[in-house]
């Protein structure tokens, strides 16, 4: 028994066979690729925005602690050390939650391009 005939009488139901299947399959990928490289592209620019936002918050909090330890002799000296510092404790929270509105924002841009790209691809 050649190989031939091993693939026609092995050959699953309700599929096609031959050449004209892997012309459908090359037709239907090329048609797909389109749809693979917008997601890509949304998902991207996601992931770019947010990335901002969070390189933002966290240059900030950074800023607003050295801003705090450079003064901090001087804060000592008048007595002013324990007094709220309402910008030093704004910074750290607001980098939560842009961490928080990261995850918000990736998941469905990761999702969304692995959907795209499972719906090309199967």
């Amino acid at each position: 028994m050649g190989k031939a005939e091993l693939s026609v009488r092995y050959r699953v139901p309700g599929r096609c066979g031959g050449a004209s299947c892997e012309v459908k399959s090359a037709l239907l990928r090329l048609v797909a690729a389109p749809v693979a490289a917008a997601a890509y592209r949304w998902s991207g620019r996601l992931m770019s925005r947010v990335d901002r936002q969070s390189h933002a918050a966290a240059a900030e909090t950074a800023d607003r602690l050295v801003e705090f330890a450079r003064r901090r002799p001087a804060l000592r000296a008048f007595g002013r050390a324990a007094e709220d510092h309402e910008l030093l404790d704004a910074a750290p929270r607001e980098q939560r939650a842009k961490a928080r509105a990261a995850v918000r924002i990736r998941v469905p841009g990761i999702a969304g391009f692995a959907l795209a790209v499972q719906l090309c691809l199967t």
